[in-house]
């Protein structure tokens, strides 16, 4: 518990005032005349204070004792005030010792569709929105992508209706119906990563992160820096219940491990000795890997997709199992005219209905978006589109 009292008095009678310190990791966030919003960047929790409030807090910056601040004139009703941001953990006293605190998630620019931030949402969300910009699996610079996603999905305007009280979703064009209309979506921000942190210990932060936040039937949508994250997700989903992945790749993803970190390239391999996986489907390849996929594992290439029946795709998963969705946009073929070695948007998107009409979509990775590659800002569209495409199909049933 928080020390509250702004003096003790010590044995040989003389009173010691307490100091006090802004809580570390505390970032503003917005601000107006009359607000402020605070938040921790070690828990993700947010603060509405008033304009007031922020100003006294501004005047903790190196630990100082109420005195100090205001003066012994204004010491007594500035005690109360103080007191109340120390409750609220704005402020620490110094004096207290704490463990060392190591932030959890890391305030993200944007919000996915400018949906609620998870802490703020309230009610329990169907979908949880978490960004997880590690991009060491892989040759390409992913870690930007999160933001790009993130920015160009303010396109579309998370709205709840004022009457009915739930979200109001979007109308899909192409299928000429409202998708996601009463589907709860939350941001939960970005998991934090330093160069030189091991790759376990990242992933393990997302899986424990993932395993705090998720209801028990929600969905989350990963974005993620490049598609060996998919590893920590299916981790999390399938220490819930068995389930198969379905990773849209352009290139192969079974090669031979080398070392302990998962990478672009075996992370089919990877995931089937993770417990619960039952079998990993590489969907979209540009081209044959030219090697026998290992047990567990089965590669089927965009050509043949085009040339099959869409349900060829879901004949190589158990019936009625659980599906975790992965889609490296390398498999989006955005370029005018298309080059044909590719998917096209409609073929994934169809593909993703085709899972969903005979699964159950239990979770959505969407990967490897280098904004600064030339049609990076295309890709950006491509997959905010995917990503609530995906994100309908896993919902519908349980909205329905």
């Amino acid at each position: 518990m928080l020390q509250c009292d702004v003096s003790e008095r010590p044995a040989g009678g003389s009173v010691v005032e307490r100091r006090y310190v802004v809580a570390p990791h505390l970032m503003l966030e917005a601000h107006d005349d009359a607000h402020a919003v605070v938040v921790n960047t070690a828990t993700g929790a947010r603060a509405k204070v008033s304009i007031a409030a922020f100003r006294m807090l501004s005047r903790f910056d190196v630990p100082r004792t109420v005195s100090d601040v205001f003066g012994r004139s204004d010491e007594g009703r500035a005690a109360a005030r103080v007191r109340a941001l120390v409750e609220h953990g704005l402020l620490w006293d110094v004096e207290v010792e704490r463990p060392a605190e190591k932030p959890r998630r890391r305030p993200a620019p944007f919000r996915f569709c400018n949906a609620p931030s998870y802490s703020a949402s309230g009610a329990r969300a169907d979908v949880v929105v978490l960004g997880v910009p590690y991009d060491l699996g892989g040759p390409e610079n992913g870690r930007e992508g999160l933001l790009a996603i993130r920015q160009k999905s303010l396109d579309y305007t998370y709205m709840v209706d004022f009457d009915a009280r739930q979200p109001a979703g979007w109308f899909d064009a192409g299928s000429g119906v409202r998708i996601l209309e009463g589907v709860r979506i939350a941001d939960a921000d970005d998991i934090p990563w330093v160069h030189g942190e091991p790759q376990r210990a990242v992933f393990e932060r997302v899986v424990e992160t993932l395993d705090e936040l998720l209801p028990v039937d929600g969905v989350p949508l990963v974005l993620a820096g490049d598609a060996s994250v998919s590893h920590a997700v299916a981790t999390c989903c399938a220490g819930r219940h068995p389930l198969s992945v379905v990773h849209f790749a352009a290139g192969g993803a079974a090669a031979e491990r080398e070392g302990e970190s998962v990478t672009v390239y075996d992370v089919a391999r990877a995931m089937t000795h993770v417990a619960g996986v039952r079998s990993v489907v590489t969907a979209g390849l540009r081209e044959a890997s030219g090697y026998a996929p290992p047990p567990g594992v089965t590669e089927v290439t965009a050509t043949r997709l085009r040339a099959g029946d869409p349900g060829d795709l879901v004949a190589h998963l158990p019936i009625a199992e659980r599906v975790l969705l992965s889609i490296d946009m390398g498999v989006v073929d955005v370029s005018t005219p298309p080059s044909g070695k590719g998917m096209s948007l409609r073929e994934v998107r169809d593909a993703i209905h085709t899972i969903g009409g005979r699964h159950r979509i239990v979770g959505v990775v969407i990967a490897g978006l280098d904004p600064s590659a030339p049609l990076g800002p295309v890709v950006a569209i491509v997959a905010c589109h995917l990503a609530l495409q995906a994100l309908h199909v896993a919902t519908l049933r349980r909205v329905a």
